[in-house]
């Protein structure tokens, strides 16, 4: 049996890859616990915001745009 050795090696390395897959995966998509605080700003051109929208600091996700909603002298309130 030429083949075991090759196998037994293939095996693990998927096993290991695959392990390595799932703990990258939950690492990322884990969910912070615990309180959140909201925001609010005042924008004079909020052009091409939209609701949903990431906010995002230094590149990392921390927040969303939940509502956008003008306010006096055509001014955007962004939540």
């Amino acid at each position: 049996m030429k083949f075991r050795g090759p196998l037994i090696a293939l095996t693990v390395f998927m096993a290991v890859a695959l392990a390595l897959t799932w703990l990258v995966y939950a690492t990322l998509r884990r969910d912070v616990s615990g309180g959140t605080t909201s925001y609010s700003a005042i924008f004079s051109d909020a052009y091409g915001l939209r609701e949903s929208d990431d906010v995002r600091m230094a590149g990392v996700r921390v927040g969303r745009v939940e509502k956008i909603e003008l306010v006096n002298n055509n001014q955007a309130k962004v939540d």
